[in-house]
Formats: structure tokens, C-alpha cells, sequence
């Protein structure tokens, strides 16, 4: 029993991984911003994947009165479906659901729904690998991001 559940979490492990990434958002109506995140995913097997992540999407100006900086985060939980084009490089969509909310001179949500992306991985030794995505998360907010993530 210990030994299996010894393999057990070895193959856990072996299908998790962390990281973060930085990138540009770009809101209709205003400037483009650069912002930053951190991501944990759950592999299930080479084509589909769940996960989970948090993204400061950037400072932006808002004209008011009195110009205002106002701050975008983005919460999300998504699927990931995951095309190998061969062992270290593969292609994936993304399909979830984010809330975004905002900070500043006055704090509300924006909006939650439904976020969509696509992108790449190359996947540089066994455990690191670097990735390349541009996001729908709103119908007036686009992102690109460059990543790292660590395989366990």
C-alpha cells in the first residue's frame, strides 16, 4: 500500500505544474498596459489540462475630474485542450471563466464571463518550458503574455 501510493504521488507530481508570466493588455479607448501573473495547471493527460490563475492586467487612466489611475486584475479558471505537434512543442486553446475587477478611484467589477485564448509551449528541458498566448477576456480587453512554467 505505501508503494502505491508512493507511485501515486509521483505521477501527480509529474502532471502539475506553476508559473507565471508578463505581458501587455490593451482595454478599447485606452493606452496599452503591461502587467504581470502567476498560473497553476493539472494535466490530465497530453491533450486536455485544467487551471487556475491570477493576473494584474495593468494600470490604466482614467479621465475624470481629475485623471485617476485605475488597476485591472483578473481572476480565471479554465480548460485547456492541447494539440502535440511533437514532444516539446505543442499548440493549446483555452476556454474559461474570468472576473475582472477594478481598483482605484472608485472600486467595482467590471465584468465575469467567459475568456478564451490560444497559444504555444515549447517545452525547454524536462521540467521548464516557455509559452506564448494572446487572450479574450472581455470584449473590449485583449492580452498577450509571454510565460515560464516549472513541471513537478
Amino acid at each position: 500500500l505505501v508503494l502505491s501510493l508512493a507511485g501515486l504521488s509521483g505521477a501527480v507530481c509529474a502532471q502539475t505544474y506553476v508559473g507565471g508570466d508578463v505581458g501587455s493588455t490593451n482595454v478599447d479607448g485606452f493606452t496599452s498596459a503591461s502587467g504581470y501573473g502567476q498560473f497553476g495547471d493539472y494535466t490530465f493527460n497530453d491533450y486536455f489540462s485544467a487551471e487556475a490563475g491570477y493576473r494584474r492586467l495593468g494600470r490604466f487612466e482614467v479621465e475624470t475630474s481629475k485623471s485617476d489611475t485605475v488597476r485591472i486584475n483578473l481572476a480565471q479558471v479554465s480548460a485547456l485542450a492541447h494539440y502535440p505537434l511533437s514532444d516539446v512543442f505543442k499548440l493549446y486553446g483555452r476556454l474559461g471563466y474570468g472576473a475582472l475587477n477594478a481598483s482605484g478611484y472608485s472600486s467595482y467589477n467590471l465584468i465575469s464571463g467567459v475568456i478564451y485564448d490560444v497559444g504555444a509551449q515549447y517545452a525547454f528541458t524536462k521540467n521548464w518550458a516557455a509559452r506564448l498566448e494572446y487572450s479574450r477576456v472581455a470584449s473590449d480587453t485583449k492580452q498577450a503574455n509571454l510565460g515560464l512554467a516549472y513541471k513537478f
